[in-house]
């Protein structure tokens, strides 16, 4: 989300890398993102918020509204000779930056993948370990360090890789692994007749979630081709606290489209995938005009959030391609 900071303080470190302490004068700070400071001269440093650390902090997002909460941010070591001017302000841009250089692995997902993108949302039971949940995958621990090695030896040649999955004859789901800001493991939703691309949510250590309510992402894994890819919905997905309970004989059932996926394991999958699904502090309700919206503050489906980059009518656009 777009913010501008203030800044109260710099510091250079031993290293080079420059710590800027900050408040929040407008828009609001929710993590790492591109910006822009401004040198001595008026010299322009594009660069990314390595880190950060939040002082006191009167909620989340920090918005100008925060009387005392002070941000920290950790940059990487500027040209030499560059000097930041105080005076002007940092200037965030959002957490979102795009890459043209992608590679497609839709046609070679594997269960070690598969098991290292939905072990982020598993609790209990499995989930609480590696060998178990390797091998309910078919595969080893070893082997799905691998398969994020090979993720990150992609991001090292400065491609990111996706996986996408059809709904029909132009329609997709896409699931991209991204090194932007941060690695962001998103969820794209788009039409190829026209050209629409909407960003649904993302997981990272500074989320967008959730994109899809449990019901969605079973429906559009039933549809999704290749099958493999529908269990990767689940990522994304939260149940909130008025909807119907998950059914796992469902999730039993979609995971059997899992690469790898050992059926003697799925009931185990399964609960552990329903206990990370459940999310009580969200609520999920149908707007006339918007569709189906939540009420999380970090997600792209609330359209009151601060973090949510959709326009209004992006929303309805939304609801038509997850339609049938």
């Amino acid at each position: 989300m777009p913010f501008e900071l203030k800044v109260t303080g710099v510091k250079k470190l031993d290293d080079g890398r420059l710590d800027l302490t900050c408040r929040v004068k407008e828009g609001a700070f929710a993590g790492p993102e591109a910006i822009e400071v401004v040198g001595q001269g008026g010299a322009v440093w594009p660069t990314v918020v390595v880190s950060y650390e939040a002082t006191a902090p009167e909620g989340w997002p920090i918005t100008p509204s925060h009387n005392q909460g002070v941000v920290t941010l950790r940059l990487p070591a500027p040209a030499s000779g560059f000097e930041v001017d105080p005076k002007e302000r940092v200037v965030g841009y959002g957490a979102l930056l795009m890459n043209d250089d992608r590679v497609d692995l839709s046609g070679s997902l594997d269960g070690a993948l598969a098991a290292v993108l939905l072990a982020p949302i598993a609790q209990g039971g499995l989930a609480g370990d590696e060998g178990r949940w390797a091998a309910a995958f078919g595969t080893k621990p070893a082997r799905l360090e691998a398969a994020w090695t090979r993720v990150v030896a992609h991001h090292d040649t400065g491609a990111w890789p996706f996986l996408r999955g059809r709904l029909g004859a132009t329609r997709y789901l896409e699931v991209e692994l991204a090194r932007s800001v941060e690695v962001q493991t998103r969820l794209w939703i788009g039409d190829d007749a026209d050209g629409t691309r909407l960003l649904l949510g993302w997981s990272s250590p500074h989320a967008s979630l959730p994109a899809l309510r449990v019901a969605e992402a079973l429906g559009l894994a039933s549809r999704l081709e290749p099958a493999a890819l529908g269990p990767l919905l689940l990522a994304f997905a939260a149940r909130g606290a008025t909807c119907p309970p998950i059914d796992l004989a469902a999730l039993e059932a979609l995971l059997a489209r899992a690469p790898g996926s050992v059926a003697g394991e799925r009931q185990g999958v399964a609960q552990a995938l329903a206990a990370g699904l459940e999310d009580p502090a969200i609520e999920w309700s149908q707007d006339e005009a918007l569709g189906w919206i939540n009420d999380g503050d970090l997600s792209q489906r609330n359209p009151h959030s601060l973090v949510s980059v959709m326009e209004l009518e992006e929303f309805a656009r939304v609801r038509a391609l997850l339609g049938g």
